[in-house]
C-alpha cells in the first residue's frame, strides 16, 4: 500500500480583522505578511483581470449585488476561502485590509 502525504493548510483568518493602516510600518507589516502567506501557499493572489478596477460581491435583500471598487490588491485565504481586500494607504490618506467571508465569485 502506498501512502501519499497530505499537506494541510491552516489560516488564522478567523483571528483576523480589517484593519485601517496609518503608518509605514503597518503598511510594511500588512505587505510582508500577505507576500509571506502567498509564499508559503496560504493565501493566493487573485485579479479580475481589470487594472485599478476590482469587485466584490455582497448579498443583500434583492439577492448578490456586484460592486466595482478600486483596490491595490487581493487575496483569497486556500483555508477558509475568505477573501481580502488590500488597499495601499496614500499618505496623508489612510489604506486599509479589508476581510470577505464569502469567496469572490464571477
Amino acid at each position: 500500500m502506498i501512502r501519499e502525504a497530505v499537506a494541510v493548510i491552516r489560516c488564522d483568518c478567523g483571528e483576523r480583522v480589517g484593519t485601517k493602516i496609518q503608518s509605514q510600518k503597518l503598511f510594511d507589516e500588512m505587505r510582508s505578511f500577505f507576500d509571506g502567506n502567498v509564499s508559503n501557499g496560504i493565501f493566493e493572489e487573485i485579479s479580475t483581470g481589470r487594472r485599478g478596477q476590482e469587485f466584490y460581491f455582497e448579498e443583500t435583500d434583492e439577492g448578490v449585488k456586484k460592486f466595482w471598487h478600486s483596490a491595490n490588491r487581493w487575496f483569497k485565504c486556500r483555508s477558509c476561502n475568505s477573501v481580502w481586500e488590500f488597499q495601499y494607504p496614500d499618505f496623508p490618506a489612510a489604506g486599509y485590509v479589508r476581510k470577505h467571508i464569502e469567496e469572490t465569485r464571477e
